[in-house]
């Protein structure tokens, strides 16, 4: 049955409207932030000079090399240095908010590292062995939880701060539930802590927190977290009255009278 006028505007106008709300879906795609990654490529080579690198919330993985010099990279998500790969980090910056994996090379100069809140992460994995920071910041607003690789060593040479928030502390634990992960922050280093939960972490370079209890801090001291927020042993040497200084001077001098007469005797 042909259509009368009525109909064909009709389906016109539902045309017109299906074109339209098409479109404005596309503009919004088109307008959304994606988080991208940022690449260094193996065999290139990037040099922040004194520049800054924004990721957006973007992963970084430096297969060649990157070389921070005087800038900064922010607003990272994750970190992965692959195998070749170099993160040269000068005297930068560098902070980021989600796993740490290195493969390749860390050379640590004199930058500043530090892992932050941000990008929606709630958790993060530091996949690494026996890893060297010159300066390493760990903070958290949120109560986020940051995992050391069990049985490796994370360094730090010369500061080292680990801070949360009250009802929110930062966790520090270690990849494997029960086995140690250690942290060396270097005998003269610089250290900072607050409201921070430890546990499956060794502090092994200097005590932190020291001397304790981890209350002063804030903070809790979970199981297996030697060299965190331990008291000094104090080693109690009872005091002599001035009676009793005297009295040990005559017992002194006493075995010191018989021991010159005995030689006497005997010469």
């Amino acid at each position: 049955m042909p259509r009368s006028p009525q109909d064909r505007s009709q389906s016109r106008r539902s045309w017109r409207a299906a074109v339209l709300f098409l479109g404005c879906a596309a503009a919004v795609a088109i307008a959304a932030p994606v988080a991208a990654q940022v690449v260094v490529g193996a065999g290139s080579s990037v040099d922040l000079g004194t520049g800054t690198l924004s990721a957006g919330c973007g992963d970084l993985q430096v297969a060649g090399t990157l070389q921070l010099t005087q800038g900064q990279a922010q607003g990272v998500r994750a970190v992965s240095i692959t195998a070749g790969g170099v993160l040269d980090g000068g005297s930068g910056n560098l902070s980021w908010s989600g796993d740490w994996t290195d493969l390749g090379q860390l050379q640590a100069g004199t930058s500043s590292a530090a892992w932050v809140d941000g990008c929606g992460v709630t958790s993060a994995t530091a996949n690494a062995a026996s890893e060297q920071f010159h300066a390493l910041a760990l903070s958290t607003a949120t109560g986020r939880e940051i995992r050391f690789t069990s049985g490796q060593t994370t360094a730090v040479a010369t500061a080292f701060s680990a801070s949360g928030a009250p009802g929110n502390l930062l966790r520090i634990r270690s990849t494997t539930p029960g086995a140690a992960a250690f942290l060396a922050v270097a005998p003269g280093a610089t250290q900072s802590l607050a409201a921070i939960d430890v546990a499956d972490n060794h502090a092994t370079g200097q005590p932190l927190g020291f001397p304790g209890p981890a209350s002063n801090y804030g903070s809790l001291k979970g199981s297996n977290s030697n060299g965190w927020f331990e008291l000094a042993a104090v080693v109690a040497i009872p005091a002599l009255s001035a009676l009793g200084l005297a009295l040990l001077a005559v017992a002194l001098a006493g075995l010191a009278w018989r021991r010159l007469a005995f030689l006497r005797r005997t010469s």
